[in-house]
């Protein structure tokens, strides 16, 4: 579009003040008709292009801000804000560059601390153009279109080699607790709570618990089901890849069963006594005692129907490398308390709350 690389440098922000009104100035004069601020005014949200101004961009734009949202999404946990963690970014970021430079015709995939490192290199893109010349006679293009996780895909493969070649280049684990993919934004898979359940949902009203069982001897046991669930819901909802080592039986790998067993059980949260009212909200608990070793709970939005009820609050247990560990920091002064560890040797999890908007809580403790 514009024949060269453009420079950028990050501003503080009285800056950034002075910079957007120079801009805002410079816009108005050549685009009278379009507004500069689009969200202030709901009558204007919708930006009116002449139709002889056609776009010299072959990028697809929005697609990208798409998949960036879902990148803010994997590193917004607050230990990717924190200073120690970053500078061991840092290190890790430049480990990744010496392996692109090793391996020219592969595929190297970061993990999301490295990410966050590579994202920042970028923002400075005159200098970024300067270093990664000098490094591998060429600008290093940071392709995120390659985001497909099944097995056999580009990412999983090259992930695997990638694991591979760090471990026989740096004699270190690639992974690392609080820099792994832990699932898609909550927006994709979860509904935002019905208005006429808000009220009474969120606010401290006598439930019933009503369990969907079996009483034997006095005992309420509940009505466990075994079910196989598929690996695109285990990757999207819960945020488990599956190893690309993992063996799978004929049948499996026919049916494109990922092969977990989970065991489900269902509860109903009421609002009074009266059985025979359409319940508040639908649960469903599930199990793994397998290769996840976790729990999740499921709140429906219950429906006489049971293919109109929507999913609209999700907690499950994370895995053991969503977040750091405190073992992280080695010196315990410059650790920021506020950030959500685990305690490895007590042999602490973690679950996390989500909603629409995104995750409402973390919770660490141990049993």
């Amino acid at each position: 579009m514009c024949g060269r690389m453009l420079n950028h440098s990050l501003m503080n922000e009285t800056e950034l003040q002075v910079a957007r009104g120079h801009c805002q100035k410079l816009w108005e004069a050549n685009y009278p008709d379009e507004p500069w601020y689009v969200l202030d005014d709901p009558t204007k949200s919708q930006v009116f292009i002449s139709g002889d101004k056609q776009t010299k961009m072959s990028y697809d734009i929005t697609a990208a801000v798409e998949r960036q949202s879902a990148f803010y999404y994997q590193v917004s946990l607050p230990h990717h804000r924190d200073d120690e963690f970053l500078r061991n970014s840092e290190i890790r970021y430049r480990q990744f560059l010496a392996l692109v430079w090793a391996n020219p015709t592969h595929l190297i995939v970061p993990t999301y601390d490295i990410d966050v490192l590579w994202h920042t290199h970028q923002v400075h893109p005159k200098k970024y153009e300067i270093d990664t010349k000098a490094l591998l006679k060429k600008i290093l293009d940071h392709d995120d279109s390659v985001n497909q996780r099944h097995r056999g895909s580009k990412l999983n493969t090259s992930d695997r080699f990638t694991r591979q070649q760090w471990r026989s280049s740096f004699r270190s684990k690639y992974s690392r607790d609080g820099a792994m993919f832990r699932c898609e934004p909550t927006k994709r898979y979860i509904k935002p709570l019905p208005p006429s359940l808000e009220d009474s949902a969120l606010t401290s009203l006598p439930i019933k618990l009503r369990i969907c069982g079996e009483e034997i001897d006095g005992q309420l046991i509940p009505k466990m089901e075994q079910k196989f669930v598929d690996e695109s819901v285990m990757t999207k909802m819960y945020g488990f890849v599956p190893s690309v080592t993992m063996v799978q039986s004929e049948s499996e790998r026919d049916n494109k069963i990922f092969g977990v067993p989970m065991f489900t059980s269902t509860f109903r949260l009421l609002k009074d006594s009266d059985e025979n009212k359409l319940p508040m909200l639908d649960a469903e608990v599930y199990h793994d005692y397998t290769m996840w070793h976790g729990s999740a709970l499921h709140l429906y939005s219950a429906s006489n129907s049971p293919e109109k009820r929507q999913l609209v609050a999700l907690v499950h247990t994370l895995h053991n490398n969503t977040l750091p560990s405190q073992n992280t920091w080695k010196d315990s002064d410059t650790r920021n308390t506020e950030l959500p560890l685990r305690n490895t040797i007590r042999g602490e999890r973690a679950l996390v709350v989500k909603l629409c908007d995104g995750d409402w809580a973390v919770l660490v403790g141990y049993w």
